[in-house]
């Protein structure tokens, strides 16, 4: 495979970049889209970590107001628990 990187390494064509790239390397899909809520999935890179982390975006009022995320487990379509 063959990777040409943008000539900036910062700003919205790279951040485009890096989001294009996980996402052919298999870093991250969305598991469901009903606007304007987005689940996905990322997967872990760090030891010890799980395998796959997903989150719940709700997009509402976007692109006036920025989408909010939390922790969620799309197997179950319920948050995350919160730590004891």
């Amino acid at each position: 495979m063959t990777v040409l990187l943008p000539a900036r390494t910062s700003g919205p064509s790279w951040t485009r970049w890096r989001r294009e790239l996980s996402a052919c390397l298999g870093g991250w899909r969305i598991v469901r889209l009903t606007w304007p809520i987005i689940e996905v999935e990322i997967t872990a890179l760090r030891a010890g970590a799980p395998d796959i982390n997903g989150f719940r975006f709700d997009c509402t009022g976007y692109p006036q107001e920025p989408p909010t995320a939390r922790p969620w487990l799309p197997a179950t379509g319920a948050p995350l628990p919160p730590c004891a």
